[in-house]
């Protein structure tokens, strides 16, 4: 029995396809324009797309589609209720960016108190900042508290950052997490330090 074919589309690392291919004849387009999508789709029984659309124009392309997979979290480029009126099931891959979020928003943070922008621009200018000055220092995240809002995986991950640079993390959620860190709700008692948005 020939193995079921999956398109993927759109630049997803080698290394995620590698147990894909094991059970599924994988075509991984990087490059692929809509238009080619459109032309080819027929052809496969699943989708797994990084940024392309998948209207109707797309869904109604891929006659033999069974799943459309999305590289991400979100659905907001999929048109979830047109494909399962066509009986195609919708997924996404939460995993593949969950670090990757929670490694910028802490990245964010540093360069914040730690004013990157305002030394690199200075730098650029020719000019060297005297950073023994208590204006030109900027702060540490050290027991400050880094307030989550909301705590599903990534913000797990974000609060899991801020306790290994020492902070103290409280969140907010729709339900209280009892595996997650100790403290009140932003709004509810202590105020955050730092809210990433």
């Amino acid at each position: 029995m020939s193995k079921l074919k999956i398109l993927v589309a759109g630049l997803v690392p080698d290394e995620g396809l590698v147990e894909l291919k094991r059970d599924f004849a994988v075509d991984h387009q990087p490059d692929a324009s809509r238009a080619w999508i459109l032309k080819h789709l027929g052809e496969y029984d699943g989708l797994l797309l990084a940024s392309t659309r998948a209207d109707r124009e797309l869904i109604d392309a891929g006659k033999k589609l069974k799943i459309i997979t999305t590289f991400g979290v979100g659905y907001d480029h999929v048109d979830v209720d047109y494909a399962r009126e066509c009986g195609i099931i919708v997924t996404n891959c939460p995993i593949s960016v969950r670090i990757p979020t929670a490694e910028m928003a802490l990245t964010l943070m540093l360069a914040t108190v730690r004013r990157l922008h305002f030394y690199d621009q200075a730098m650029w200018q020719g000019e060297w900042v005297n950073v023994s000055r208590p204006v030109n220092m900027g702060t540490s995240m050290q027991g400050k508290t880094l307030g989550v809002y909301g705590m599903g995986r990534i913000g797990a991950a974000v609060a899991r950052f801020g306790r290994m640079l020492g902070m103290r993390v409280i969140y907010h959620n729709r339900h209280r997490d009892e595996g997650g860190p100790a403290g009140d709700c932003p709004g509810g008692g202590r105020q955050p330090d730092f809210l990433p948005a």
